[in-house]
């Protein structure tokens, strides 16, 4: 996961980095200016806020700012601040968690883990046995990992019974989900079904020879094209005689 911090003090981002780089992706910013660019640029899953930047509460606007540009997006604060109304002020973005430094580093690990936990209770997502479907990208679990995928780099999926392969690249994860279920709620409209057992990128598709029921992807996988879904992918795209 992508965790976006908030902080102008170098020995706080420096034990944090410390404390969570293992882990976690920290996307380290110091001004408000760079972080209101940055939160409508590039993507993250947790902000991690210090509240006082240069003496002003502007940990808080930014989670307003973060709120109004993504909504529920998990938000802990992490302050030196033990002044309750800066509390209260805080509690109105509707925060994650709420830490006082110096921070215990287990207790961070926990405040992420619970504000991951949150985030897979959206309306977005549905959980599964070992993953989690959200629209752009999929938790997948496997032992004391979590791996995040990015739907669009998974070239193909697989299924078997109510198990599904994501094939990308260089990987592959399993997860136990109907392959109708994700392919409505998630793949859809970037990849279309060829099989009753296989769905594709439509970006990654390299040819399709139809006399031969074959679909060619970019990684050179051959997969099969069944009769039943063959008129359904000449409707879908663009054909130029």
């Amino acid at each position: 996961m992508n965790i976006f911090l908030f902080e102008d003090n170098q020995e706080d981002i420096d034990r944090l980095k410390t404390t969570i780089c293992g882990n976690y992706d920290l996307i380290v910013a110091n001004t408000i200016e760079d972080s209101l660019e940055m939160i409508n640029n590039v993507s993250f899953d947790i902000a991690i806020l210090d509240i006082f930047i240069d003496g002003m509460p502007k940990g808080i606007n930014l989670a307003n700012s973060i709120n109004a540009l993504i909504p529920k997006k998990p938000i802990i604060f992490l302050t030196s601040s033990m002044d309750r109304t800066v509390f209260e002020c805080a509690k109105y973005t509707e925060p994650s968690s709420y830490l006082i430094k110096p921070f215990n580093p287990l207790e961070l690990q926990y405040a992420i883990e619970l504000a991951f936990e949150e985030f897979t209770r959206q309306p977005a997502a549905f959980a599964t046995t070992n993953g989690v479907i959200l629209q752009d990208y999929i938790f997948v679990k496997s032992d004391k990992i979590i791996s995040k995928v990015n739907i669009k780099e998974v070239i193909y999926v697989e299924t078997d019974a109510n198990y599904c392969n994501l094939v990308t690249a260089d990987q592959k994860y399993l997860i136990k989900v109907s392959l109708q279920k994700l392919l409505d709620q998630t793949l859809k409209p970037l990849f279309i079904q060829v099989h009753r057992s296989y769905v594709v990128n439509i970006d990654m598709i390299e040819h399709i020879y139809l006399q031969d029921n074959l679909v060619i992807m970019e990684n050179g996988e051959k997969i099969t094209l069944s009769h039943r879904f063959k008129s359904q992918i000449l409707k879908t795209m663009n054909l130029f005689k």
